[in-house]
């Protein structure tokens, strides 16, 4: 297996971000090339799988709607890749053929794909006809993101310049994200006879997940408080029948939800009396690995002789946090465990306020290895009075 290379240096700027037009519609358009190849690359002989891959960092959340790559001779079918930061397809990768040299856009905006600000992701080409195309490629200010990519090795990229020598280059590889947003018609997720209440909704990749509690007489539950959940695969266009996740006798309310990759967790608040707590509610959770498909066993989040209650849960790549509100210690505060693993362990309780008044309703967010965690709080500030302020603690 080798990949060629045909060069000639230029001097050049590199462009980044820059607001472009696709298809009539407006978009920000990624671009780490300047936007003129000084040559292209191909593969020869090539054993089973290679690819030529670019790692995108979004300034902006949206829906991925175009991808671009320029052909610089040979135009042939290629497959394409839409990987998250764990390169991992997001969707099934399909086969796009350029109808000849230059620039090709090829409309994604049906599949869905959403852009988080900060979160990367890759673009790749997989080359699968011969004669292999040529892709054209930027010398100009390389930027550390091209990879090339044999069965499953990812190296990044270099040619041999003479006499310069190895040089990194940038494949001209972009991606368009759509910042403008739509809604359809309001979807009824919840058909039953009982109180269907406190929603809480994930997504990931075109993966949309919603749970919820519910008091429908069901076997076991005694008309209790149960969690159910239900799971679209195609955006939310439609979605799989109700699944019940827990089997308590007593109240399981409040669910939170948060999806990364193939997996999503359910955090909840359980009245069911175990070991410790008394009768007070203690935080549970279970994991799916499979996009919801299934679930494993619920795992015990806090073990508390206090109230816990309101779970928020989080997820960025393997990391998994679970925060809530807790009165052991007199006044509730918002404590907090971290899973570095997809939720298989969790690391000791973190007590995250230390207020006089009461800290309640935590809400939780991550992206790449930041996690945000804000929460009402009602002990007196300047300016407050007697009302409860907003406020947020960063980790990283």
């Amino acid at each position: 297996m080798v990949a060629w290379v045909l060069l000639v240096l230029l001097a050049a700027t590199v462009t980044s971000d820059i607001l472009n037009t696709v298809s009539g519609n407006p978009g920000t358009e990624i671009a780490y090339d300047d936007g003129v190849a000084d040559g292209s690359t191909s593969w020869s002989g090539c054993p089973t799988t290679c690819m030529f891959a670019v790692h995108f960092t979004p300034g902006a959340s949206g829906v991925l709607k175009t991808v671009r790559y320029y052909i610089y001779s040979n135009p042939a079918a290629v497959k394409i890749h839409i990987m998250d930061e764990n390169k991992a397809d997001l969707v099934t990768p399909f086969t796009s053929t350029s109808s000849g040299v230059g620039w090709f856009d090829v409309d994604v905006s049906s599949l869905g794909v959403s852009i988080t600000s900060g979160v990367g992701f890759y673009l790749a080409l997989e080359w699968i006809s011969i004669p292999y195309p040529s892709l054209g490629v930027d010398s100009s200010s390389p930027d550390s993101r091209s990879y090339g990519v044999v069965n499953g090795v990812w190296t990044l990229y270099k040619i041999y310049v003479y006499p310069v020598g190895n040089i990194l280059v940038d494949f001209m590889i972009r991606a368009v994200i759509d910042h403008s947003t739509t809604f359809g018609s309001a979807i009824r997720i919840s058909t039953n006879t009982g109180k269907s209440e406190y929603a809480s909704v994930a997504a990931s990749g075109s993966y949309a997940y919603v749970a919820w509690d519910d008091n429908t007489p069901v076997t076991g539950s005694g008309g209790k408080y149960e969690i159910w959940m239900r799971v679209s695969s195609n955006n939310g266009a439609s979605f799989g029948s109700a699944m019940r996740l827990t089997t308590n006798t007593y109240d399981s309310n409040f669910p939170s939800v948060a999806a990364s990759g193939s997996y999503v967790y359910v955090a909840w608040h359980d009245y069911t009396p175990v070991t410790g707590s008394g009768t007070q509610p203690e935080i549970w959770m279970r994991a799916s690995s499979n996009n919801g498909g299934s679930f494993g066993s619920p795992i015990r989040i806090s073990t508390n002789t206090g109230i816990s209650l309101c779970p928020s849960v989080a997820a960025s790549a393997n990391n998994v946090y679970v925060a809530w509100e807790d009165s052991t210690i007199g006044s509730l505060e918002i404590w907090m465990r971290v899973s570095s693993n997809n939720g298989a362990s969790f690391g000791s309780a973190i007590r995250l306020t230390t207020n006089t008044g009461m800290s309640v309703y935590p809400s939780v967010a991550a992206v790449g290895s930041y996690v945000y965690v804000g929460w009402q709080d009602d002990t007196s500030v300047t300016g407050s009075g007697t009302r409860p302020e907003i406020w947020l603690r960063v980790g990283s």
